[in-house]
């Protein structure tokens, strides 16, 4: 099978996996498209759909069921989004707005995720800046981990424990470490990093008083 034929059949079934959605004239002119491929008179491209079309193969392709896992070496991204500068604008936004992901924090190391954060906040909603989160947790206490992750989150670079906090189901440990967060954005998000830090040194024996390991390093 040629790389032409091969790449006809994806588009036919692509097309043919969104077209009961459809309006008639997006499906027809869709069709048209394949057509005319198969016919000799064009190369097949997907910049050759209009862009209602490409749209949809773009949630087709990219949208996936369950939440994407997120590792601190970063995000591998999808193979559609390296295929041309036109359409990974096209698409990027489509790829970090209706997909779920799932940040693991290890240690808590959340410091690695910066630029993580970094390209999702370029490319999606306030809204879906933290909707579309999950911080996930393993590993143990590690002082210089938070350390580094609260001055991020102090110059605005990486998300905090705020908006994700739920008493109910989450630790004392938790709440501890959410409560350091907390003095940092509403007390001292205001201050040089020199002053904030001071005050995060000082209520690290918070953590001290839950685990005996927060002050081991």
């Amino acid at each position: 099978m040629t790389s032409q034929q091969a790449q006809l059949d994806d588009a036919v079934d692509a097309i043919t996996a969104i077209m009961g959605s459809l309006p008639l004239n997006l499906g027809q002119r869709a069709l048209n498209t394949i057509t005319n491929v198969s016919h000799g008179q064009n190369k097949l491209h997907l910049l050759g759909f209009p862009a209602e079309i490409r749209n949809r193969i773009y949630e087709h392709a990219l949208i996936e069921d369950d939440a994407i896992d997120v590792n601190p070496t970063g995000l591998p991204q999808p193979a559609l989004l390296c295929t041309s500068r036109q359409i990974r604008t096209e698409a990027i936004g489509i790829y970090y707005n209706s997909n779920k992901f799932r940040v693991l924090i290890q240690s808590w190391d959340g410091a690695k995720f910066t630029k993580f954060y970094e390209i999702f906040e370029k490319n999606t909603t306030t809204r879906n800046l933290y909707a579309n989160i999950r911080l996930s947790f393993h590993g143990g206490p590690n002082w210089a981990n938070l350390f580094r992750w609260l001055k991020v989150a102090h110059a605005g670079e990486m998300w905090t424990l705020e908006w994700v906090w739920d008493l109910d189901d989450q630790t004392k440990e938790f709440a501890t470490v959410g409560a350091l967060f907390t003095t940092l954005m509403h007390t001292t998000r205001h201050l040089p990093w020199a002053e904030a830090k001071q005050i995060m040194f000082s209520l690290r024996m918070m953590l001290a008083f839950v685990d005996g390991a927060w002050i081991m390093d």
